[in-house]
């Protein structure tokens, strides 16, 4: 498919390593993350929020998704313009055997904004920690989005995107 648009069901993007990236790529083999249209997510307002794994498992995929946000906020504009967009992360506890000091569960790196020079700027400057062991805080991460609201910036009566970018 050439953009997000062409599919009324579902909207896939794709992050696999090794590969040149591409929204909308044509293999099926790159399809990594789907998120289901429930046929009014995108006719009404959504907030779309970023939980991005900073693991140190994700220290080779963190350059690429960097490389498609781009991609990524033209097309999630042209679905519903002037969508706010925000950046979460997580880690591991900061104890061992699950991680170290500084990595962390949950924070809040950008709450939802439309300045999307700035959303680069945040991604560009997130940093690869560590998370010793192989599971990582993201249902942790994901219940702290949850209890956060405010913080996060979701507006009240629109739709509420998680994409977790994890490994």
């Amino acid at each position: 498919f050439r953009s997000l648009r062409e599919l009324d069901e579902t909207v896939v993007l794709s992050i696999i390593p090794d590969v040149n990236y591409a929204i909308g790529s044509p293999s099926k083999a790159q399809a990594t993350g789907v998120i289901k249209n429930d046929d009014r997510l995108f006719c009404t307002p959504f907030d779309l929020l970023f939980l991005q794994d900073l693991s140190g498992s994700f220290w080779d995929d963190l350059p690429i998704v960097r490389k498609l946000l781009p991609g990524i906020f033209t097309e999630v504009n042209s679905l519903q313009p002037n969508t706010p967009i925000g950046i979460s992360s997580f880690i591991d506890k900061p104890v061992a055997p699950f991680g170290v000091f500084p990595d962390y569960v949950y924070r809040t790196d950008q709450s939802l904004t439309t300045n999307t020079v700035l959303l680069q700027s945040v991604y560009d400057n997130l940093v690869i920690g560590s998370g010793y062991d192989a599971p990582e805080s993201q249902l942790e991460a994901l219940l702290q989005v949850a209890l956060r609201p405010t913080e996060v910036g979701f507006r009240v009566g629109t739709k509420r995107v998680v994409v977790l970018l994890d490994r």
